[in-house]
């Protein structure tokens, strides 16, 4: 378990990364409003998303889970502003397996601050919670999306087809992991 006031990562340029929290609720939800159409292109969560209290929801979820070890979710901060999400969105401690999630709003996309917030759960992923593996899935036609497992030197498993449900018809997922192993030969 992390607690909410300790997972704090600073990162370059004024950015750091830090666990959601209930009090977060409503820069969350403004966050999400105001880049809905970009974000529910390819996360089906943002349509449900009517409500600061539906962000307040997801927050003590994600916070009820990350108690258990089930996951663990940052906002990514720039200031006082909330400019994004990370996380890993499912944690396996027994197979000792990850799987990160992250969005943007649009005015700080194609600045690094994803790769860069990725970089800092990787290493939290392998350094701190002892994982083996960590996966990211990207809808097979979100290219700006696949570009960072990409960068970041994750190895394409395969395709998940017809995977997820999006605006009535299913798209195909692609999958990338890290191992451990792989990460440090990098480093």
């Amino acid at each position: 378990m992390i607690e909410a006031s300790i997972f704090y990562r600073s990162m370059p340029g004024g950015y750091f990364l830090k666990l959601l929290e209930s009090k977060d609720a409503s820069a969350l939800f403004t966050t999400i409003e105001a880049n809905k159409t970009e974000l529910s292109q390819w996360l089906p969560w943002v349509e449900s998303t009517r409500s600061v209290t539906d962000s307040r929801a997801f927050i003590e979820e994600s916070l009820r889970k990350n108690k258990r070890n089930e996951n663990m979710i940052a906002g990514i901060w720039h200031g006082q502003k909330l400019v994004g999400c990370i996380g890993f969105n499912e944690i396996n401690l027994h197979t000792r397996k990850a799987a990160i999630g992250y969005w943007l709003a649009r005015n700080y996309r194609g600045k690094g601050i994803i790769t860069e917030s990725c970089r800092v759960l990787i290493e939290y992923g392998f350094g701190e919670l002892m994982l083996n593996k960590i996966e990211i899935l990207c809808a097979d036609q979100n290219l700006k999306s696949r570009a960072i497992p990409q960068r970041l030197q994750f190895k394409e498993e395969g395709t998940l087809r017809d995977y997820l449900r999006l605006h009535d018809q299913y798209v195909n997922i692609i999958i990338y992991s890290l191992s451990r192993r792989d990460w440090h030969a990098m480093s």
